[in-house]
């Protein structure tokens, strides 16, 4: 099931959020949530799709392999500043590894995702990367 909501938060900082339903899914589906996501950030620049797309695909396959399975994926698109949230919601309720020298260990996958995202984290069930997509500030020549 795929849901969308608008703004949230009374027009302030304009978003757009698409979730994604994939309770009892397997691995096998993780190449329709990457053309889900890419579909998601239509109009990113070629280089922020690239780097959502990878940290949406590290963290469903860290729910699926290591956290009793993926049961929602969800894209939250913001404007200003230009951002990407990505959100999974897992099956099972073993936490992420928030520090980056335990995902080394325990959950490689989670290591993609800290050296990509802005800033990242994990509960029981979720665990959650965002992307800037606003292109650094051209160099003074």
């Amino acid at each position: 099931m795929v849901g969308h909501s608008g703004n949230g938060n009374g027009g302030q900082f304009p978003r757009l959020v698409l979730t994604l339903e994939v309770r009892g899914s397997t691995p096998a589906y993780l190449s329709p949530i990457r053309r889900w996501v890419a579909r998601a950030v239509a109009g990113l620049s070629e280089r922020h799709t690239a780097d959502v797309l990878l940290v949406a695909d590290e963290l469903a396959r860290d729910a699926y392999l290591h956290r009793g399975g993926l049961e929602v994926i969800r894209i939250i698109r913001r404007r200003h500043p230009c951002s990407v949230r990505i959100e999974v919601e897992c099956a099972g309720r073993r936490p992420a590894a928030s520090d980056p020298s335990r995902a080394a260990d325990d959950q490689p996958d989670l290591v993609v995702v800290g050296r990509t995202a802005r800033a990242w984290g994990a509960g029981a069930r979720t665990a959650w990367a965002e992307i800037s997509c606003e292109d650094p500030p051209a160099s003074p020549r």
